[in-house]
């Protein structure tokens, strides 16, 4: 028998043991040994970086604090701040907005609507 007919009868159960092996490894054996090679992989010749040089962060300091007043600020401040930033690509904010703001909340409505 030549190899290439082997090759067939061996590639059915191969293919049906690859897809089995979520329901068969409960245990996530696969995935670390997967994760393990790509580690090891990414030492060995690592990728790229696809991240921009230009991150800007913002954090508030003492001098913020005593020129516009204390946290938490209305609404309308962290809108002009938004504007301020431009808004190039993503914009996140690490804090809470625990409840809603009575002074405010119209002049960030309307950045979103740009």
């Amino acid at each position: 028998m030549s190899t290439l007919k082997i090759g067939k009868y061996l590639l059915i159960p191969f293919a049906i043991f690859i897809s089995a092996i979520p329901v068969i490894d409960p245990f996530n054996v696969f995935t670390s040994l997967r994760n393990s090679a790509f580690d090891t992989f990414q030492i060995i010749s690592p990728r790229q970086s696809q991240t921009k040089d230009n991150i800007l962060i913002l954090d508030i300091d003492e001098k913020s604090l005593s020129e516009i007043g204390q946290w938490p600020w209305s609404r309308s401040v962290l809108s002009e701040l938004v504007d301020q930033t431009n808004l190039s690509a993503a914009l996140a904010f690490d804090i809470v907005f625990a409840e809603a703001d009575r002074t405010g909340s119209k002049e960030l409505m309307n950045l979103y609507k740009k």
